[in-house]
């Protein structure tokens, strides 16, 4: 049994991620806002499986606040799944500094901020494990999303640029973009496009993506099933062209 951090764990892709953790019997450490969601996860999961972890991504100088102790009670980590994040569709003409600052915090500086915070005393044998989860938006053009879109291809840049480096400390990082999933998220995109239905399955051949189907490719990545595969963005976009 291994300690793993999963954030955004409180819905989508994220909670996914945590069910199969649980199911690899790993003590899975559920990073969520919002203190009624981690009740619900411990309830889902049970608390001899899942320790919450109760943190706004967006607050990063309190990120080593919350996690020091916790690396101190339970011992080093083996690895990290980034799931949290927004979307926000808003014109470029309405989009703010403070707009594009959050999307940055939560997408690419927390992912940053959390490696070092979980790596920074790591044994240099030791091997640690980090994946990202981005989006088909980083590299494909899509209407009002352009602060999202910029923070998830910042994490793809981080992914490739910094895996030679990391690697070199036995740090292992990859990204997954998935395309369009099952999550909260997409309720957001639904008021944006008529017929949204009609529109998805021209953009994305084979629908909706469960959750539970980028859960498994995290975790298989995560748990480095393939140790060949380093420094990679996977995709697995239901039929969608992203390049």
């Amino acid at each position: 049994m291994a300690n793993y951090l999963v954030t955004g764990a409180s819905s989508g892709i994220g909670r996914a991620v945590v069910g199969e953790l649980v199911k690899h019997q790993h003590c899975v450490f559920a990073m969520t806002r919002d203190a009624h969601h981690a009740a619900d996860i411990v309830a889902r999961y049970g608390e001899n499986n899942v320790i919450t972890v109760v943190e706004d991504l967006q607050n990063i100088a309190s990120l080593e606040k919350t996690m020091r102790p916790l690396i101190n009670k339970y011992g080093s980590f083996a690895g990290l799944a980034h799931c949290g994040g927004i979307v926000r569709f808003e014109s470029i003409r309405k989009l703010s500094y403070d707009r594009n600052l959050e999307m940055m915090q939560i997408h690419y500086f927390a992912l940053v901020e959390l490696l070092r915070i979980l790596t920074f005393k790591k044994d240099r044998h030791q091997i640690f494990s980090a994946v990202a989860v981005t989006s088909a938006a980083a590299v494909r053009s899509m209407r009002d999303m352009v602060a999202y879109s910029a923070a998830k291809a910042a994490v793809e840049g981080f992914v490739r640029s910094a895996s030679q480096e990391l690697l070199e400390n036995n740090i292992y990082i990859n990204a997954l973009r998935p395309g369009f999933v099952d999550t909260p998220m997409l309720e957001v995109a639904k008021f944006v496009h008529d017929n949204f239905d009609t529109w998805l399955k021209q953009q994305q051949p084979l629908g909706t993506i469960p959750s539970e189907a980028v859960a498994s490719e995290v975790v298989h990545l995560l748990l480095r099933d393939n140790p060949y595969v380093v420094g990679t963005i996977v995709d697995v976009n239901g039929g969608m062209p992203v390049y």
